[in-house]
C-alpha cells in the first residue's frame, strides 16, 4: 500500500493542523463577558489565512492567544501540536521565539539598531531558527540581508538605524524578522497597513513565497477586504466568535 504524501496526517493516520482551536473563551480581567468565544477554528499546515472582523470584535486578542501571549479562561488551543494554555509562561515564551514569526501592527523594532540586527535578533532568541539556517548552510546576517532585499529594502539602507527609514519600510523589516529561520506560523496583524496599493500587492506576494518556501502557516488580518481573494481561505471572526456576533446584536 502506499504511504500518504498529505504533509497534515500524523503517523497514524489523525489529521494534523497548524491552528487548532476548541471551545476558546477568553475575557479580560474584571470583564464577564468574553471577548473570544470560539467553538472551533482548525488551519492546516502552509494554509494562508486571510482573518477579517469589524473593529471591536477581538481580532488582535485572538493574535494574542495563537502566539501565546495570554491564555484562554476555558477551551484549548494548540499550535503546531503544542497545547499553550497547558505551557508555564516561560515554556511560551520560548515556543514563540521557535515557531512563531509575528509581524506587530506597530512593528516592535528597535529603533537603534540596525536593521540587520533588528532581524537577526529573532534568531539569537531561537535555539531552533539558528539551527534551521545552519542545516541550510546560511548564516543569520545573509539570511536577513537576502529577506531585507528581497522585501524591497536596498542594501544601503542595511545597516541604517530603524529609526531613520519610513514606515513603510519598517514594517517590511518588520516582516524580514518575523520569516527569518522558518517559523512553522507567521502571524500578520495588519502588516501593509502604510503601503500603497502596488507595493501591497508587490508585499504580499513576496510573503507568500516566503512562507510556501518553508512550509509556513501564514495568519493574516486586514481590514482591506480587497486582498482576501489573494488567500487560500477567508474567515470572519462575525461566523467564528460568538462573543463578536452577540456584541453586534447588541447582546452584549
Amino acid at each position: 500500500m502506499a504511504l500518504s504524501t498529505d504533509s497534515s496526517l500524523t503517523p497514524n493516520g489523525a489529521r494534523s493542523y497548524s491552528v487548532d482551536i476548541r471551545e476558546l473563551s477568553f475575557h479580560w480581567r474584571g470583564q464577564t463577558s468574553p471577548v473570544i468565544d470560539i467553538p472551533l477554528l482548525q488551519i492546516p499546515p502552509a494554509q494562508r489565512v486571510f482573518l477579517h472582523g469589524p473593529s471591536g470584535s477581538g481580532k488582535s486578542t485572538l493574535l494574542s492567544l495563537l502566539a501565546g501571549v495570554h491564555t484562554p479562561q476555558h477551551g484549548r488551543i494548540e499550535i503546531h501540536q503544542h497545547r499553550l494554555n497547558e505551557l508555564s509562561q516561560s515554556r511560551r515564551d520560548r515556543f514563540r521565539a521557535d515557531y512563531i514569526g509575528y509581524i506587530f501592527q506597530q512593528f516592535n523594532l528597535l529603533p537603534f539598531l540596525d536593521l540587520i540586527h533588528n532581524v537577526t535578533l529573532a534568531c539569537e532568541f531561537s535555539a531552533k531558527r539558528r539551527q534551521y539556517l545552519a542545516e541550510h548552510n546560511k548564516s543569520a546576517r545573509d539570511e536577513a540581508s537576502r529577506l531585507l532585499t528581497r522585501l524591497s529594502i536596498a542594501p544601503e539602507l542595511h545597516h541604517r538605524a530603524a529609526s531613520q527609514l519610513s514606515v513603510g519600510q519598517q514594517q517590511r523589516v518588520a516582516a524580514a524578522r518575523a520569516l527569518i529561520g522558518a517559523p512553522a506560523l507567521v502571524i500578520a496583524d495588519e502588516p501593509t497597513s502604510a503601503l500603497d496599493a502596488d507595493s501591497r500587492e508587490d508585499f504580499l506576494q513576496l510573503l507568500f513565497e516566503e512562507c510556501a518556501a518553508t512550509k509556513s502557516t501564514l495568519v493574516f488580518v486586514s481590514h482591506d477586504s480587497t486582498l482576501a481573494s489573494m488567500f487560500d481561505r477567508s474567515v470572519s471572526l462575525l461566523d467564528i466568535n460568538r462573543a463578536a456576533t452577540a456584541a453586534t446584536r447588541g447582546v452584549s
